[in-house]
């Protein structure tokens, strides 16, 4: 071979010769979402929503953790998903009914509750052992689906993205529940405009069309 795609930077490590010569190819939107959301934020409803693997690599653990430390009453954390920490789920939903449970729900309803969300979180976190060489798909569908998005930099992410969501500080319990809060809490025009920039971006940059012609680009040089 003398051209390589990576998922991420960090894979290159495994293949030294494609050190300088490679191409990032992170993930590529679906194209069923021509135009974006419309949706209203309601002011008296926080909703903050996860959707997906409860595996262990997905750090949901540490969410229901610091969600049911928070103290305000009209925040709730909805969990859509099956896996690993689905007792853990079903244990904080039976003590905390701020904490809604759903199990897996068909994608027309999860995306029907990321446009009913004042956020959405993907609380993958970077300490876990894979995360710099994969870059979760998360990412694109959250960043289309018209809800501002709160995660953490984790090395798998290019840059780029960074500026398109709320991302927690540190690994700490702490820094996650004030990031939770301070979002939630957030002025609705501010998240409106949060969510817009990150639907542009990735629709003027990460569609099959545009990630296609990148690699063309690249094979062509």
């Amino acid at each position: 071979m003398n051209k390589y795609v990576m998922l991420a930077h960090q894979m290159c490590k495994f293949i030294p010769e494609a050190s300088t010569n490679h191409l990032i190819l992170e993930g590529i939107a679906l194209d069923d979402c021509d135009k974006m959301p419309i949706r209203d934020f309601n002011d008296s409803k926080k909703i903050l929503l996860y959707t997906g693997s409860l595996g262990i690599h997905t750090s949901v653990e540490y969410l229901v953790k610091a969600f049911h430390e928070l103290a305000e009453s009209h925040f709730s954390l909805i969990i859509c998903g099956d896996g690993y920490y689905r007792s853990l789920v079903e244990e904080f939903a039976a003590k905390d009914s701020r904490i809604i449970y759903k199990g897996n729900v068909p994608r027309d309803q999860a995306v029907k509750l990321q446009q009913e969300a004042t956020a959405v979180i993907n609380p993958r976190r970077s300490d876990i052992r894979d995360t710099p060489y994969s870059f979760p798909s998360k990412t694109i569908e959250y960043l289309l689906s018209g809800t501002p998005m709160i995660g953490y930099k984790l090395e798998g992410i290019p840059n780029e993205y960074y500026e398109y969501f709320y991302p927690i500080p540190d690994l700490s319990i702490e820094s996650l529940k004030e990031t939770i809060r301070s979002v939630l809490l957030m002025d609705s025009e501010l998240l409106q405009i949060k969510a817009q920039e990150a639907y542009k971006f990735i629709k003027l940059n990460k569609t099959a069309k545009q990630q296609i012609n990148r690699l063309m680009l690249y094979l062509n040089k």
